[in-house]
């Protein structure tokens, strides 16, 4: 945190420092178990106070439990000014450190080398517990507004997140950083240290929100730095300046009291010495009544606002998982097949009512409606509903649908029951289903309501339960003679194991009757999509290609065609012309402009490429063998574009953020985030992928104009 308290500056001697931190640290006595994974954290900021402001009493949480600390400072913290300052800084972060450790302030440091490849970093380690561990990078501070300082050239991390800054140089001058260089450091330092718990700054706001650029820019650069660090990991976001709000939201007072908030006091009073920037007593400390955003306020305040979770959780199967694939569990550290699990019965109730959530074919949603003296239909919870108070024709009667969807979580088990009340007769379905036609009139009393077994008609995930009550004319212009409602209480029974996905080959455990990603059903066996069947591809994806076998670029892995056939000349053409369509920005479109190619280069993609999208397969299997070979993604080559593919796209977009990314911003874009890539392989990122094979290919950045706005 930069920034300055208005009011008297009481420096506190070093002597003085000593002594305060020998009155109130409680000793510590480090484990003796070694950092594993498990016991290991590390905490990511921006500059040397935001731990303390921010993050603790987290921080001292964990050194206390013995855990394996490293905090890691992103910027110098520098302000634009000399090194006197900023090394000061360094100081101030080992001081309040030490203190916490419970071996005093001044305890001493161990100088080494953070282990970030290619780069000088500076780690220190206390010497009296050297399981906490301190890592300054020493960018230059970008100032509040991101826009840097004149005494640093005007860099910054935001800068360099957001391409302005091709580069960025330490202001120690050890290091220069790209952002993807920078990217992979923080990668390299996480893997070095390989913490189970990442904490950093707020990832959940954005640059202008009112925070320092350099908490976000550090937090988006975290984001991605995780991205490929593949132990499993939990990365949290501490909100920093805006988290002064919740003083008048739900913690008034703050959240951090007792020992936690004295504990952070006294942290902090060990490195204010240090930092002549910041307040340095109780009385500066203090926030005036009409500034809640100060020290003590910070100090006594701590709040996450999202978390990822990331890292290879599944090391079982191949390639890079970022989370959990689609029909697996996590169980004892490996990736099982839900097949493969045996539920065990751990059935459970829940009642849904009626209430003014239900939606109307008139539009909106249900009102309460009045109840007469006959309605004697009691149900708990239940709200006797319409689409108004009263009626709106009582002389002809009136006909509503009433909506209500639901999700079972677990397995539809044991009964469940529907207790249902209703002026008067009524349609009943659930999930498409007729469950019942009742035709009496007088449905609305404690004797005449019905209940019905829906066990049947249940499933795992959305349930759709629709009733049509028919309101019978009466000829009487009186609401309250002629009232209309529905009242109905759903009691659901479940199991809360999620049931196996369908079996999807039939020599792949049980009964299956489609073909999972990356094969086939050839004579009602799974044969993998590589070893090929000489034409017609896959009877269950969409393979686009050249289906035609006299073509001479016929695909045997296609089984839909793209009109792209190419044909012996006095062949009818007329079905191989290709379909064109108009782009979005990273990728909707499937053709693109030919490409003139220099001789001795072929261009590797000449269509657009995208999930969901109709694909030509020989373009998604040399996509898939480019990742492999270029981002080491360990793809099956099955000509399918799934979502390990889009994932392996999104990360190769990110990692040559300038080249694909940045274009679309400098071209004018504003659209929905595409910070961390889309995974559609449109124009940057096939010119990308293409100038990456061939590096020779003379093919200029594309028009991006016509998209924006798309």
């Amino acid at each position: 945190m930069n920034t300055y308290l208005k009011g008297s500056k009481v420096l506190l001697s070093l002597s003085a420092a000593a002594i305060l931190a020998t009155a109130f640290f409680t000793p510590v006595v480090a484990s003796a178990n070694a950092c594993t994974s498990a016991n290991t954290v590390m905490y990511i900021v921006a500059h040397e106070d935001d731990a303390l402001l921010f993050q603790n009493p987290d921080i001292q949480h964990d050194i206390t439990a013995g855990k394996c600390v490293s905090t890691v400072f992103l910027t110098a913290g520098d302000s634009g000014q000399n090194q006197a300052y900023w090394s000061a800084r360094e100081d101030g972060a080992r001081a309040a450190t030490a203190f916490m450790a419970g071996v005093g302030s001044s305890s001493p440091w161990t100088l080494g080398d953070a282990g970030v490849a290619g780069h000088s970093v500076k780690q220190y380690t206390l010497t009296a517990n050297p399981k906490i561990t301190l890592v300054f990078f020493r960018m230059p501070d970008g100032n509040i507004d991101g826009n840097g300082f004149a005494a640093t050239s005007f860099q910054g991390l935001q800068k360099l997140y957001q391409g302005v800054n091709n580069t960025v140089t330490t202001v120690d001058g050890a290091t220069t950083y790209s952002r993807i260089g920078f990217i992979d450091a923080l990668t390299s330092l996480m893997t070095v240290n390989a913490p189970s718990r990442v904490n950093t700054q707020d990832f959940v706001g954005a640059f202008g929100d009112g925070d320092h650029s350099d908490h976000h820019a550090t937090a988006l650069f975290v984001v991605a730095g995780q991205t490929n660090y593949l132990a499993p990991h939990t990365l949290y976001s501490y909100e920093d300046y805006n988290k002064w709000i919740h003083l008048y939201t739900d913690a008034p007072g703050g959240n951090v009291v007792g020992d936690d908030l004295t504990a952070n006091h006294n942290a902090f009073f060990a490195y204010a010495p240090f930092d002549n920037h910041v307040c340095q007593n109780e009385s500066d400390c203090t926030p005036p009544s009409d500034h809640a955003g100060s020290y003590f306020t910070w100090l006594s305040l701590m709040f996450t606002n999202g978390s990822q979770q990331g890292g290879d959780v599944c090391p079982n199967v191949s390639g890079h998982q970022s989370s959990v694939p689609e029909g697996y569990v996590l169980a004892d550290g490996q990736c099982v097949s839900t097949n493969e699990l045996s539920c065990t019965d751990n059935i459970s109730t829940t009642d849904i009512v009626s209430d003014t959530s239900e939606t109307l074919s008139t539009g909106g949603n249900a009102v309460a409606t009045f109840i007469p003296y006959s309605w004697t239909a009691d149900i708990p919870g239940a709200t006797w509903v319409w689409n108004a108070f009263h009626v709106a024709d009582p002389v002809n009667g009136e006909t509503l649908t009433l909506t209500r969807t639901f999700t079972v979580a677990g397995t539809p088990s044991g009964v469940s029951t529907l207790l249902l009340a209703a002026d008067d007769n009524y349609v009943l379905t659930l999930n498409g289903n007729v469950v019942a036609t009742v035709t009496e009139l007088n449905n609305y009393t404690s004797t005449t309501s019905d209940t019905y077994n829906v066990s049947s008609y249940l499933q795992h995930g959305v349930n759709t339960l629709v009733v049509t009550i028919q309101n019978e004319a009466m000829g009487i212009d009186d609401a309250e003679v002629n009232p209309a409602g529905l009242l109905y209480k759903l009691t659901l029974s479940q199991n809360s194991c999620v049931p196996p996905p369908p079996d999807v080959c039939p020599n792949i455990d049980g009964l299956q009757t489609i073909a999972p990603e990356g094969y086939q059903l050839v004579s009602n066996q799974c044969v993998p999509i590589s070893s090929g069947n000489g034409g017609g591809g896959s009877s269950s994806y969409d393979y686009w290609g050249c289906t035609n076998a006299a073509a001479s670029n016929f695909n045997s892995l296609a089984n839909k065609n793209d009109g792209t056939c190419k044909l012996p000349a006095g062949t009818n053409l007329t079905s191989s012309t290709t379909e064109s369509s108009i782009g979005e920005v990273l990728g909707a479109s499937t053709t693109a402009p030919e490409l003139p190619l220099p001789v001795g280069c072929t261009e590797t993609f000449h269509n657009y490429l995208g999930y969901g999208k109709k694909n030509n397969a020989d373009d998604v299997s040399k996509l898939q063998q480019f990742l492999n070979d270029n981002m080491g993604a360990n793809l099956p080559v099955t000509g399918f574009f799934g979502k390990m593919t889009k994932s392996w796209v999104k990360k190769f977009q990110t990692q040559h953020h300038n080249e694909i990314i940045k274009p679309w911003y400098d071209a004018g874009y504003k659209g929905k985030d595409i910070e961390n890539g889309t995974g559609y392989v449109y124009k940057t990122t096939k010119r990308q992928i293409n100038l990456t094979v061939c590096t020779t290919l003379v093919d200029p950045l594309p028009d991006l104009s016509s998209d924006i706005g798309n």
